[in-house]
């Protein structure tokens, strides 16, 4: 390839929107909120194993790695929900509004909203589930 070959539309390219930066500072909270998630995940799967007695299944090898991706998804869609509208007009927040399902900003932060609270919701299962199960071997 030449270099009379390669042109570049200056047009076309967009200007770095200022929340970009928050959104790859909030990935990495991201990846360290999935690996704590993962852990939890693994300490209530061997607990559970253990005060079970029973074989290891399928729920035990999955937990962490269910409640790894959840804790990851949780810290980024509250990084999300505070994006300013501008955000989803830039290529990174069009990306989420595609994975999300819809273009407009409005219901894009309620879809949000809804996957938080159920994502609470399996939380606390889990835990009031976790701590039943210490306490009825204890």
């Amino acid at each position: 390839m030449s270099v009379e070959e390669i042109s570049i539309d200056l047009n076309r390219i967009e200007p770095p929107d200022e929340f970009e930066a928050v959104m790859a500072r909030v990935k990495k909270r991201a990846t360290v909120a999935g690996v704590i998630g993962g852990a939890i995940g693994l300490c209530i799967a061997l607990v559970a194993w253990l005060v079970s007695g029973r074989v290891l299944g399928r729920s035990h090898v999955f937990l962490p790695i269910i409640c790894g991706f959840g804790m990851s998804a949780m810290v980024t869609g509250i990084g999300l929900l505070y994006a300013p509208d501008s955000f989803f007009q830039s290529a990174t927040g069009r990306e989420y509004m595609k994975a999300i399902g819809t273009r407009n900003v409005k219901s894009a932060k309620i879809v949000i909203c809804i996957a938080l609270l159920v994502g609470c919701a399996v939380w606390i299962l889990l835990g009031v589930g976790a701590v039943q199960l210490i306490t009825k071997t204890s």
